[in-house]
């Protein structure tokens, strides 16, 4: 799936710009090579099952060590319902990370 025209938005701000948007995760690897972030997706089954879903982690990485810097779902109760979903909002979180 490519980024969405609002990550790309996001992304021009930061000064990437494309040419054509790229796949998502062609991005997520651009992301972790110039800028150190990792990204991690994977599907959370709870207890319950109410909160099940897709829920991204942030990591930043560096020669030695890394530092996990939250995990995030679609709200304080629920996963995304998708990988694709999960993973572009986690591309924008990393954008707006990047000074």
């Amino acid at each position: 799936m490519i980024i969405t025209s609002k990550t790309a938005e996001i992304a021009k701000l930061k000064g990437l710009n494309f040419n054509d948007l790229p796949e998502q995760s062609v991005f997520q690897e651009l992301l972790f090579n110039n800028y150190n972030f990792f990204i991690n997706v994977r599907y959370i089954v709870y207890d319950s099952g109410i909160c099940n879903g897709f829920y991204y982690t942030i990591f930043l990485v560096d020669d030695t060590t890394f530092t996990v810097l939250g995990t995030y779902g679609k709200d304080l109760f629920s996963g995304f319902g998708t990988y694709e979903e999960c993973l572009e909002f986690a591309l924008q979180h990393v954008l707006i990370r990047i000074k």
